[in-house]
């Protein structure tokens, strides 16, 4: 009877286990990573890191010279800037929406991010933090699909 308790027992250990990796946590990617998948997608980039290290690992901009989209990527040294810059970013996004009339804004956060995005009249911007990234980006309404689909790529 005891044998079979502690098996029960082990067995929703194991399932809790198993639930607790999948419970869509974020793989951190670093600026390497970053950098060739914007690379392949057509986008400019601008490697700041060094001008930025005393708080960074990378510091990397990516910009689109016929779209105009452009990307942000961040590998903080701490976590705790990573989310002084999330909710910097998040105070300054709740400001541009209050200049439309009818914008969406979107909220989200799981067991290792946290993102916000905000779609205007003409805008369309997310800010993502994993644990010590970020990655921000602004695009017109028309490149929306576009840049989710590169956010999708890199897996954010």
């Amino acid at each position: 009877m005891q044998k079979k308790f502690l098996l029960t027992l082990m067995g929703f250990f194991i399932v809790s286990l198993i639930l607790v990796g999948c419970s869509g946590g974020k793989k951190v990617i670093s600026g390497e990573e970053f950098s060739k998948v914007l690379e392949g997608q057509g986008y400019t980039l601008n490697d700041e890191s060094e001008a930025n290290k005393k708080l960074t690992t990378s510091y990397i901009t990516a910009s689109h010279e016929d779209t105009g989209n452009t990307f942000l990527f961040i590998d903080f040294i701490k976590e705790a800037e990573a989310a002084n810059f999330f909710e910097t970013t998040h105070q300054n996004l709740h400001g541009i929406e209050h200049n439309y009339q009818n914008p969406t804004n979107v909220e989200e956060s799981g067991s290792n991010f946290q993102y916000q995005e905000l779609t205007t009249d003409d805008d369309f911007y997310r800010v993502i933090k994993v644990k010590d990234t970020i990655l921000y980006l602004e695009a017109t309404i028309f490149q929306k699909d576009e840049v989710l689909e590169i956010v999708k790529e890199l897996g954010y």
